[in-house]
């Protein structure tokens, strides 16, 4: 079953999509998995995964705020992390959904990771990858609101793709794609979601989290200081790192099958000790 749909949510329409691939007359009962793209990209991010989780758990992917299908929902110059976490909290109240696992690319792991504080209830588990926490450990992005908003989203949209991938590593299509969706954003939502991460500090929050998390961090990334993956770590007592070595921002997509296949082995643990407990 796939229900593709919007929902009013904070003033704005907010798009998802809904996969679940089980037996209709089945009671599997396995917890969704919620995908929360970042800055520049839509929902269909995740479509490769699908290959490897869509079998196991129901799959919900959310077009953030002025991206994709929800490309409208940007009225002011500037949104918090409570407004982005109201879209996903509203879905999942629509969907009835009580418990979810959550991957969030990015800003969507940063979404992600607060939203997991302060309704820890609602998380299974969380998947955060290439994702800053605090704003003063972000590289080469402080200049970007004025870049978009001076020079158009076209500059923006090309030193940000400098950061996806390492030269010639990835097909043609992808790079191709990346750029096509990247250059669709108003320069307004850039700047916006820039301002917020670089004014973002999920250090308290995070300290003593009880949620199981899986860091998935590019150890070549330009814009998430590795001070991120390892302040986690220390933070979050049930954290886990996976470290890609040869990869960039854009891991989630270069390396796909190894971040999907690392986070279904992790989701299979954590479901496991669900049911012992």
């Amino acid at each position: 079953m796939i229900t593709s749909d919007h929902i009013d949510s904070n003033g704005g329409s907010i798009s998802y999509r809904y996969l679940d691939t089980g037996e209709p007359w089945g009671k599997d009962g396995s917890i969704p998995v919620v995908f929360q793209h970042g800055l520049g990209l839509n929902a269909n991010v995740w479509l490769p995964w699908f290959k490897t989780l869509a079998a196991h758990h129901p799959i919900v992917t959310i077009d953030l705020r002025g991206h994709g299908g929800s490309a409208l929902s940007w009225t002011k110059d500037d949104y918090s992390l409570d407004d982005i976490a109201k879209d996903i909290t509203a879905v999942l109240d629509h969907l009835g959904i009580p418990v979810c696992h959550f991957v969030g690319e990015s800003f969507g792991g940063t979404v992600g990771l607060h939203l997991a504080a302060k309704e820890s209830h609602r998380f299974a588990s969380v998947v955060s990858c290439s994702t800053g926490i605090y704003g003063q450990w972000l590289t080469n992005v402080q200049q970007w609101p004025n870049l978009v908003v001076e020079k158009g989203i076209i500059p923006w949209s090309d030193e940000l793709m400098q950061g996806r991938f390492f030269p010639d590593s990835v097909d043609v299509s992808l790079v191709r794609w990346v750029e096509k969706t990247q250059q669709t954003l108003s320069p307004k939502v850039v700047a916006g979601i820039v301002r917020c991460l670089l004014g973002t500090d999920l250090r308290p929050e995070l300290k003593g989290l009880k949620t199981p998390l899986l860091i998935i961090s590019p150890e070549a990334s330009p814009y998430v200081d590795l001070r991120s993956a390892q302040a986690l770590q220390e933070l979050v007592p049930l954290a886990e790192t996976v470290f890609f070595p040869d990869a960039r921002h854009g891991v989630i997509m270069s390396h796909w099958r190894e971040c999907s296949a690392a986070v279904m082995e992790f989701l299979a643990r954590i479901e496991k000790r669900r049911a012992i407990l």
